[in-house]
């Protein structure tokens, strides 16, 4: 049980970082660059990229969510260590951000989606790209702070499983 416990744990670190690093490179790149771009070309890659994260994240997204759920329960004996609580931190930030997705960026997508780049309306896309980037940096928040709370989770979770393990020698 301590071996899928230490697993789990792995892998929402794995998971939960793959997730705040695409948060990281929006906030630091690409939506400053969407808020930059003339209207025409950033509805025609916004369009582009859609396509690829709504085909792609989906499946990574429940898949971490499982993970954090698993490590919960794994790690239920524990329930009352700060560790085990800021796990359920971190659960709750991921579900954020699936509320944020499913509420915000979904809906703008599919408007977006249904835009033409050859005649877009720059003062209709100009509304949506600030609603956007809004969703965009509160998703950024959201990912980065449950990466932050997986890892001090787990480190004081791992930690405790080390004392416990290997008790310091007597001298």
């Amino acid at each position: 049980m301590m071996r899928l416990s230490l697993i789990s744990l792995f892998l929402v670190i794995l998971l939960t970082g793959f997730n705040a690093g695409i948060g990281f490179g929006n906030a630091v790149g690409y939506m400053p660059g969407f808020e930059d771009t003339p209207a025409a070309h950033a509805l025609s890659y916004w369009q582009n990229a859609d396509h690829y994260f709504r085909t792609r994240m989906p499946a990574f997204g429940n898949i971490m969510l499982l993970s954090l759920v698993l490590a919960i329960i794994f790690q239920s004996r524990n329930f009352r260590e700060v560790g085990y609580w800021l796990l359920v931190c971190a659960l709750c930030f991921s579900i954020g951000d699936l509320i944020v997705i499913l509420t915000l960026n979904l809906p703008l997508n599919e408007t977006m989606q249904k835009l033409d780049p050859a005649h877009v309306n720059v003062g209709q896309f100009e509304s949506l790209r600030r609603n956007a980037l809004k969703a965009y940096h509160l998703r950024s928040f959201l990912t980065i702070g449950a990466f932050v709370l997986a890892n001090l989770g787990a480190l004081s979770l791992t930690r405790k499983v080390a004392v416990e393990n290997f008790p310091q020698r007597k001298t």
